[in-house]
């Protein structure tokens, strides 16, 4: 439900307030880590915010998983390109481009 809104920060509280039923003090103490609701409302929670529950719980892990796997991605992918040689470059970035662009291709 959550997840699929694009929301300014200032406004997370109200919204969550209304999605919850709960009161703004309430969904405050849910955003600076004082108190929790229903464990069932933490997935909801976990996912708007882009995090695990194991997160939203104990704060362990990585608060964005998901990005963290990009950026390791990406990493890899620069890595490789340090290897190539310039005809393979070449060749790289047009399929990219070609990618990115379809209609310039």
């Amino acid at each position: 439900m959550l997840d699929d809104l694009d929301i300014p920060k200032r406004g997370r509280l109200v919204l969550l307030a209304k999605c919850y039923g709960i009161t703004h003090p309430s969904t405050r103490k849910w955003l600076v880590g004082e108190g929790y609701r229903d464990i069932d409302k933490l997935i909801d929670l976990a996912k708007w915010g882009k995090t695990t529950v194991d997160w939203l719980l104990t704060g362990r892990g990585l608060k964005h998983p998901e990005f963290a796997e990009s950026s390791e991605t990406v990493n890899q992918t620069i890595q490789l390109l340090k290897k190539a040689d310039p005809q393979q470059l070449k060749t790289i970035y047009a399929v990219v481009s070609a990618l990115v662009n379809p209609k310039y291709s």
